[in-house]
């Protein structure tokens, strides 16, 4: 049975490396990591097997003089391991550890894609889609804003 460990990493050119690896796994397209961001890496341990990195996730927490808000940048979950509750896991984990620090509303600007997931944990969408006009990954062509507020 596979157990899966969330934790809070610091940001080292290891962590960075591993969290471009696991955007492109999911992606195709390389991500960093953004300044002044709160890093989340969850891995997935089977009996006398090797832990395996399969999502990564971080935001920028909402500050007392400015933030209004938390804004959760990148949440990701390798293809294989998706639909089996971990991007769930880790957002809960990453919304606990906002909240931790103010209890502030809980923004994302999700792929169209993912809409769904975010609704089905508590997220609303928050006007039109936004279309981008600059280059990238198509995932990310539409996106829609969303917002959880903190109970």
């Amino acid at each position: 049975m596979a157990t899966l460990h969330i934790s809070e990493v610091v940001r080292t050119n290891k962590t960075q490396r591993l969290f471009r690896q696991v955007a492109r796994d999911t992606t195709g397209e390389n991500f960093d990591i953004p300044d002044d961001n709160t890093v989340f890496f969850a891995y997935e341990s089977k009996a006398g097997c090797n832990r395996v990195l399969v999502g990564v996730a971080c935001y920028l927490p909402a500050t007392p003089s400015e933030g209004s808000y938390h804004f959760l940048n990148y949440i990701f979950i390798k293809p294989f391991y998706q639909r089996k509750g971990y991007g769930a896991s880790l957002l809960r984990k990453i919304e606990a550890s906002m909240l931790s620090k103010s209890r502030r509303p809980i923004r994302v600007e999700s792929a169209c894609k993912s809409v769904r997931f975010f609704e089905k944990t508590g997220y609303c969408c928050q006007g039109e889609v936004i279309r981008c006009v600059c280059g990238g990954s198509p995932l990310f062509s539409r996106l829609q804003l969303m917002e959880k507020t903190s109970r």
